[in-house]
């Protein structure tokens, strides 16, 4: 995990979609992935990002008061996996949660590249 600090009273990064971008940098760099032309697609309780060069989704909590629960989810994530059963995906060559700047940064594959392949229209 990393750990930063800035301006905000809990240390990370202010969270706007301009003091995140650097935070999104760093998270993915940590992960081995290309951060470039990442395109912020909600920025409420989460900022969420998909990026542009893999089909992954990276979510930033506010605080890493969410950190067990991340920690949780992906456990779960990845037992549903092991059974087979059709739902979110991390990508497995991933560590994670991780903290940066006082953030819980996670990844998740995307399913919208799945979800346009099926055109149900024709």
């Amino acid at each position: 995990m990393i750990s930063g600090s800035s301006g905000e009273p809990d240390g990370g990064a202010e969270f706007t979609a301009e003091g995140l971008e650097p935070l999104l940098r760093q998270a993915c760099e940590t992960a081995e992935l290309d951060a470039h032309g990442a395109e912020l697609l909600r920025l409420g309780s989460n900022a969420v990002y998909r990026l542009a060069s893999a089909p992954v989704i990276v979510r930033i909590a506010r605080d890493r008061s969410v950190l067990a629960e991340m920690e949780r989810a992906l456990n779960v994530t990845r037992w549903l996996e092991t059974r087979d059963f059709p739902a979110m995906r991390v990508p497995a060559e991933v560590a994670q949660p991780l903290v940066v700047g006082g953030r819980v940064v996670t990844f998740w594959e995307s399913v919208q590249e799945h979800d346009s392949a099926l055109n149900l229209g024709s």
